[in-house]
């Protein structure tokens, strides 16, 4: 949770993915991935501080500039 400022995702959150492919400009918001949270599974019976997102990915482009 720490990497979401101790918040959980919601449904409708939009993520940033930290990952660039090495030798990329992570400024350049078309080397970087979009994901939107569709969806949080909770497992408390076998992993009660696990949560998983469901997320649809999708490349940068140049709108999403102020995310680079």
């Amino acid at each position: 949770m720490e990497q979401f400022a101790g918040q959980v995702p919601a449904i409708g959150d939009t993520i940033l993915d930290p990952g660039v492919i090495a030798g990329q400009d992570r400024n350049d918001p078309q080397n970087r991935s979009i994901w939107a949270v569709v969806g949080r599974v909770f497992n408390p019976r076998d992993r009660e501080d696990t949560v998983a997102l469901i997320v649809e990915s999708r490349d940068g482009n140049l709108a999403d500039e102020a995310f680079a």
